[in-house]
């Protein structure tokens, strides 16, 4: 059951900004917003935590205050969503189902794992590489033993986060929020 909020006691302001400044390499899950909603900045926002379970309560604080006077009229489906993503981890499914909910008040496009963000196919995890790579491109980012895992060649700004990379990486998406 979700706690009734007072929007007045909740600095969505300050829990985002702690959401966002978390170390993608520490604080692993991650949920990634669109530039559409009012807390993201940037054309991607990223915000971290330990866990899912970490991640559902940030949401079951935020989404009510986000959806202001609608909350009442989805709060059983919210927390019907909340608890699919307590028992499975959180699925694409669940984050475009929470953005609709939501009505526009904030925008989930990905969620998962600095590891999924790295190495995944998604089209978020590629264009966020991809941004990654363009903001250097004379950054050195393959060494000897640092070779491709997937079929991409070296040159594609899709490809892989290199273990040379992982810090730069992670750095990168920890300024998503500037």
């Amino acid at each position: 059951m979700v706690e009734d909020h007072d929007a007045s006691e909740i600095d969505l302001s300050a829990l985002f900004e702690a959401a966002a400044e978390r170390d993608p390499q520490l604080s692993s899950f991650c949920i990634v917003c669109s530039d559409e909603g009012v807390h993201a900045r940037g054309k991607y926002s990223a915000f971290w935590f330990d866990s899912v379970t970490d991640l559902t309560l940030f949401l079951r604080r935020v989404v009510p205050v986000m959806a202001e006077e609608r909350y009442d009229e989805i709060v059983s489906e919210v927390e019907q969503i909340l608890a699919s993503v307590d028992e499975q981890g959180m699925l694409e499914e669940h984050v475009l189902h929470l953005a609709d909910l939501l009505g526009g008040a904030l925008h989930f496009r990905w969620a998962g794992t600095f590891e999924d963000l790295c190495e995944g196919p998604s089209s978020v995890a590629c264009d966020l590489r991809s941004q990654f790579r363009a903001g250097d491109p004379d950054q050195e980012t393959w060494d000897d033993e640092d070779e491709p895992d997937d079929d991409r060649a070296v040159d594609d700004p899709e490809r892989e986060i290199g273990v040379g990379e992982v810090d730069a990486f992670a750095v990168f998406l920890m300024e998503l929020r500037n």
